[in-house]
């Protein structure tokens, strides 16, 4: 029975299941935080700083106290939605000729994998301590997609694999791409807050960010007059850790009541543990497997910069604060595309493509504080 309840689970579409997942887990910590009121059943009155009862409905409102106000209330917690798109290079897998040439003169336009928009989430926890000017906050993310290209021999024409040494002077009838992209990130950050004036916020941060990044293309050719009714598969993999300091500015500007904008910039520095891998390999006889294996270590680093629009709004009495941003980012790995490639010559050679990788995207996230 359970058997049968967890393949339903993964027949639905990931982004499906990712969304309800991260809506589920914030509206229970939501409803389990939020329950913990100490005031009366009306909330006719709320405690001030000095202890002494006031009517709700005389609280002052406007921009001059809200960004003190919510500082008395030390933990918060946070999640988000994040609509995502990856870019990288290094997603060709054929060509399309508009002749039957292998060989010069090729007239022929490349076929990359497309990426496609894809769900991901975040969800961190932190504690203000020291007079509510230092904010302690762990934080991780995830983001994985999948996606698939294809193409077939035109009416006139054919298709020239992009990937594979035993492919070489030869064309195809199908080609196919799947391309597979997963990021987990973990921040362990501190921010120290900085108050210019009544309305304006700034905040700077340092700590330490982890990444674990998963990179592949699968590329399987099938036809054509030397494949025939078999196929070729060429596989690149890369995966990565990352681990290094990172630090960063923030800032918050309330222009309205209520309505603030917000700006952000972190960057980091990381070491990188990376294991590259490259197959290729076939059932037609006569064709042989490639196998070749490779690690580096090295040092890059990563930026990342964000902008948007947030609304905050005091609810329980005062005694609860939220606040709503929908941001827009764009996050970029230096020289961390490192696939490998089979290069043509007297005897097989590979070598690392290297390129950057990137995410770009929108953020809708809820922080609440108590």
């Amino acid at each position: 029975m359970m058997d049968q309840f967890i393949h339903k689970i993964r027949a639905l579409p990931r982004d499906l299941v990712t969304l309800f997942g991260a809506c589920s887990l914030f509206f229970i910590l939501f409803c389990l935080l939020a329950s913990h009121v100490t005031t009366d059943e009306y909330c006719d009155y709320v405690v001030d700083k000095e202890k002494n009862f006031i009517r709700y409905k005389d609280i002052a409102e406007g921009c001059d106290p809200f960004w003190t106000d919510f500082e008395s209330f030390p933990y918060h917690f946070e999640v988000s939605i994040n609509l995502l798109r990856p870019q990288s290079a290094n997603t060709l897998f054929a060509y399309k000729s508009t002749s039957t040439n292998v060989t010069a003169p090729i007239d022929a336009i490349g076929v990359n994998t497309p990426v496609k928009w894809a769900l991901g989430f975040s969800v961190g926890a932190g504690y203000e301590f020291f007079h509510y000017d230092w904010d302690f906050l762990a934080k991780y993310s995830l983001f994985t997609t999948t996606e698939k290209g294809s193409t077939s021999t035109p009416l006139i024409g054919a298709v020239i694999p992009s990937l594979g040494l035993g492919l070489l002077d030869h064309t195809v009838g199908n080609a196919t791409s799947v391309l597979g992209f997963t990021w987990n990130n973990l921040e362990i950050l501190l921010d120290k807050k900085f108050h210019f004036r009544e309305n304006l916020l700034l905040f700077t941060s340092l700590g330490l960010e982890t990444t674990w990044l998963s990179y592949s293309q699968k590329a399987t050719y099938t036809g054509g007059t030397y494949l025939g009714p078999q196929s070729a598969v060429v596989k690149r993999t890369s995966h990565l850790f990352g681990l290094g300091p990172e630090a960063g500015l923030k800032s918050n500007w309330l222009f309205a009541d209520n309505f603030y904008l917000k700006a952000a910039t972190t960057g980091s520095l990381q070491f990188i543990y990376q294991d590259t891998y490259y197959v290729e390999k076939s059932a037609l006889p006569g064709y042989n497997a490639l196998f070749f294996k490779d690690n580096e270590n090295f040092i890059a680093p990563t930026l990342s910069l964000s902008l948007g629009l947030g609304f905050a709004q005091y609810f329980a009495c005062d005694t609860r604060f939220i606040s709503f941003e929908l941001l827009y980012e764009q996050r970029t790995f230096f020289q961390q595309n490192q696939l490998l490639n089979v290069l043509p010559a007297a005897n097989p050679r590979f070598t690392h493509a290297t390129s950057d990788l990137s995410l770009q995207g929108f953020l809708f996230k809820i922080d609440l504080r108590y």
